[in-house]
């Protein structure tokens, strides 16, 4: 028998889920983002990088993001940090770990510039 999982880091960063709403502006979607659940997760392995794309420089922030599950969380969704209220969009869909309902991971990436 297999060990259960266990989340990589402690559960200390307050976040809000932004769902993501599609809204007819006459003719195109528009993607909005309403306030959801509240709750704390971990993030760990934050990694940035710089590039270039013709004149402009972005960078792109990542983290792994680790919370208890909930059906709620899905791509195309953002979570709000509540610590410092920076926002990340939810990139691939989220893993349902080891689909147990227990704890769900992804990765959450901004870019700036």
């Amino acid at each position: 028998m297999s060990k259960r999982y266990q989340p990589q880091g402690v559960f200390n960063v307050p976040f809000q889920l932004l769902k993501r709403k599609l809204v007819d502006v006459p003719g195109v979607l528009v993607a909005t983002y309403e306030e959801s659940i509240k709750s704390k997760c971990s993030c760990i392995t934050y990694s940035t990088s710089d590039t270039k794309i013709n004149t402009l420089q972005t960078s792109q922030d990542t983290w792994n993001f680790e919370t208890h599950y909930t059906p709620l969380i899905q791509k195309g969704d953002r979570i709000r940090l509540l610590d410092d209220n920076s926002e990340y969009d939810i990139v691939g869909v989220p893993e349902n770990v080891r689909r147990e309902n227990r704890y769900v991971k992804c990765k959450l990436v901004r870019i700036n510039g």
